[in-house]
């Protein structure tokens, strides 16, 4: 089942490019790519909101592994931001609001599609099948 959310993009607390950094061999391991040092946020519809929630309640399609034992696992489920292949990202110690998602890929997602601040955006998500949790 694949789920589309929509939402526009905004700017991060500056601190994506640091746990991209940090995270980035077991980022390479876990998902096959080599991740551009920051990362894509997105502030989600509220007509989105709700399709957003069961998604993170769904089993994801990665669980990348911590660097060590001071921090925590990031949950990772592959989408497609406007078309392009990346990853949307839920680390389990987060200080966004719920209504804020992010992405990481292995390009400059706002180069690559030409979005800034404010650019509104649609996030295709591929749910694997029995994912949802009661």
């Amino acid at each position: 089942m694949s789920i589309t959310i929509r939402g526009r993009v905004v700017r991060g607390l500056g601190e994506g490019s640091k746990y991209v950094e940090l995270y980035r061999d077991s980022l390479r391991r876990s998902l096959g790519i080599d991740p551009f040092p920051g990362t894509l946020n997105v502030v989600v519809d509220g007509g989105s909101l709700s399709k957003l929630r069961e998604l993170l309640k769904s089993k994801p399609h990665v669980v990348v592994e911590p660097p060590s034992k001071d921090y925590r696992a990031v949950l990772a489920w592959r989408a497609r931001v406007d078309g392009y292949r990346a990853y949307l990202v839920k680390p389990l110690a987060s200080r966004h609001s719920e209504q804020v998602v992010e992405f990481i890929a292995d390009v400059n997602l706002r180069e690559r599609l030409k979005i800034r601040d404010g650019s509104e955006v649609t996030i295709d998500v591929e749910e694997e099948p029995g994912s949802s949790t009661p």
